[in-house]
């Protein structure tokens, strides 16, 4: 379990991966409405910086950058999910 809590950071990496490959999945073998590229990569970058944040092997001002960023882009998707 103490190896489980020290490379948490390993699942964060690979969320944005998945999270775009399933998108392209879900298009291409479903019925699903037209990719917004615009938001997805969006939605990228939110898992990015997630990842980049949790990472222990990143310097600390570039961590914090990405803490930044993180919460930036989490306060825009809670405000315009009232948009949709």
């Amino acid at each position: 379990m103490k190896w489980l809590e020290t490379h948490v950071f390993i699942a964060a990496w690979l969320a944005p991966i998945i999270t775009l490959i399933g998108i392209i999945l879900q298009n291409n073998i479903g019925k699903a409405a037209p990719i917004a590229w615009p938001k997805v990569m969006l939605y990228i970058a939110f898992l990015t910086c997630l990842a980049a944040t949790l990472t222990p092997g990143i310097e600390l001002p570039i961590r914090y950058w990405t803490g930044f960023s993180f919460s930036l882009l989490l306060g825009y998707f809670m405000m315009s999910r009232g948009n949709e």
